[in-house]
């Protein structure tokens, strides 16, 4: 845990089980801390269950840098599944790809993502189901480019996916719990999976 890169370095968390800690599972970046510099941050096939805290918790990725969250399996933790950034760590002039992950049931949002001018892929068959905050939250400023598609997002508390800024985040093509697609208050009135908020293109969806 508490893991920095910077200077063009390479970080590799692999295949390892973080669980039942009192704080998160997997922590990379605090205070000063983080990923930045040109570096590399790649988190792929652990098991992160019952932390008491967040699952995995990536403090910044920023100034060039990329972060890859793959093929984890992230349980039951007392926070977020993931904490990609938030408003004071923020994904800024970097890359974050999170890919076929399974966030489930976790007491907080099963992705939590706050970036400024940065890129978002959110995709291959990420299961973000059962999360009592919630599925998937963006805010930022600039957002550049977020892409969230293939995905399972079912049978969150609350919102499917809520974006809190002012720009509109590409949500094509994903599983939302029902084949009426997700709900929305004026443009899915029908729709029984999971709630979507305003600036989210959701249509076509997974049936």
């Amino acid at each position: 845990r508490d893991i920095g890169a910077q200077d063009a370095a390479t970080v590799i968390v692999d295949s390892n089980t973080a669980s039942d800690n009192g704080g998160h599972g997997i922590a990379v970046g605090r205070n000063e801390y983080g990923v930045r510099d040109g570096s590399s941050l790649t988190i792929a096939d652990n098991e992160v269950a019952g932390n008491l805290e967040n699952g995995i918790h990536i403090h910044k990725v920023e100034s060039g840098s990329i972060a890859l969250v793959d093929g984890n399996d992230v349980a039951g933790n007392g926070g977020y599944g993931l904490w990609l950034c938030g408003e004071a760590e923020t994904l800024r002039d970097g890359e974050a790809y999170v890919l076929g992950n399974t966030l489930d049931a976790n007491e907080g949002w099963g992705i939590y993502a706050y970036m400024e001018h940065a890129l978002l892929d959110v995709s291959g068959c990420n299961q973000v189901t059962g999360n009592a905050g919630g599925g998937i939250y963006i805010d930022g400023e600039n957002l550049t480019i977020v892409d969230i598609h293939n995905n399972n997002i079912a049978g969150n508390t609350g919102w499917g996916l809520l974006n809190d800024s002012d720009e509109t985040v590409d949500a094509l093509t994903n599983w939302w719990g029902d084949g009426s697609g997700p709900y929305h208050a004026d443009t899915n009135t029908g729709g029984l999976g999971d709630p979507v908020s305003d600036n989210v293109f959701y249509d076509p969806w997974m049936t």
